[in-house]
């Protein structure tokens, strides 16, 4: 196993997303927090494409949401309980278009 917890970015190329949806599809997860203010931003403005972000969190997966992007990560390595999987599951169907250049790969994990 490697000493180093999951970390995995997910894109949304296309279309942003709506975080307020987004978050009702994530409501079995336990929300952490929020960045940022959604009312405060002009989403038409490329620069704010991946603010304001939400948090969740499953047992020992968190996620970070934006509008066009996901950040799948463990704050301390461990294997992934059934909640984890999914959570990521969830994500790669929010976010469809993960799959990045061939030298980018979804790291390895372990279930519990």
């Amino acid at each position: 196993m490697s000493a180093q917890p999951y970390h995995f970015v997910c894109i949304r190329r296309w279309r942003r997303h709506n975080l307020q949806e987004v978050a009702n599809k994530l409501a079995d997860f336990t929300y952490v927090k929020q960045f940022g203010v959604l009312d405060e931003v002009d989403l038409s403005d490329p620069r704010h494409d991946y603010s304001p972000e939400m948090e969740f969190k499953a047992d020992t997966l968190y996620v970070l949401i934006s509008a066009r992007r996901a950040v799948l990560f463990q704050k301390i390595r461990q294997p992934f309980t059934q909640k984890d999987l999914q959570l990521r599951e969830k994500i790669f169907q929010l976010y469809p278009n993960y799959r990045l250049p061939l030298f980018i790969r979804e790291p390895r994990f372990e279930i519990q």
